[in-house]
């Protein structure tokens, strides 16, 4: 009977041991999953932003152009409704979208002309910093997209 009794108090030593790793590893799985997440978030608002300056606008409305800034907007728009932060203290995006004509916009004169929209986030990590002190609290997730004017 005293026997068992070593035994059970030797395994509650051990998980005692092992808890600290597993719980690190379990919270660095669920951070990565939402990283990566979160950087295919950024790379379809990149997507979603390309598309909408790429095609073409109306020639005879004036009021059609795909500005820089609704291209932008966009992927803005995408991103925010997207993206999962849990209300951590990064969460700095910005959209960029590279004019591809004088004017800041794919027209009739500017077809397979490229289109270039880069989207960054600062992604700060929400458990895994607490665990790790060394590990820098924010990295930067980007993605470019480059598609030609129709």
């Amino acid at each position: 009977m005293k026997i068992l009794f070593n035994r059970r108090g030797a395994t509650l030593v051990e998980f005692a041991l092992i808890l600290p790793l597993l719980i690190i590893l379990i919270f660095g799985i669920i951070e990565f999953g939402l990283i990566m997440y979160d950087q295919q978030v950024i790379t379809n608002a990149a997507r979603e932003g390309a598309r909408y300056g790429i095609v073409m606008t109306d020639p005879l409305n004036d009021g059609d152009n795909r500005t820089p800034d609704l291209i932008m907007g966009v992927a803005t728009n995408y991103a925010s409704t997207h993206l999962i932060n849990l209300g951590s203290a990064g969460g700095n995006f910005t959209a960029t979208a590279g004019a591809p004509t004088p004017g800041g916009y794919c027209d009739t004169l500017s077809s397979g002309t490229p289109l270039t929209v880069s989207v960054t986030y600062d992604y700060a990590f929400l458990v895994v910093r607490n665990f790790l002190p060394s590990l820098s609290p924010v990295i930067q997730l980007a993605s470019t997209a480059v598609m030609n004017c129709e």
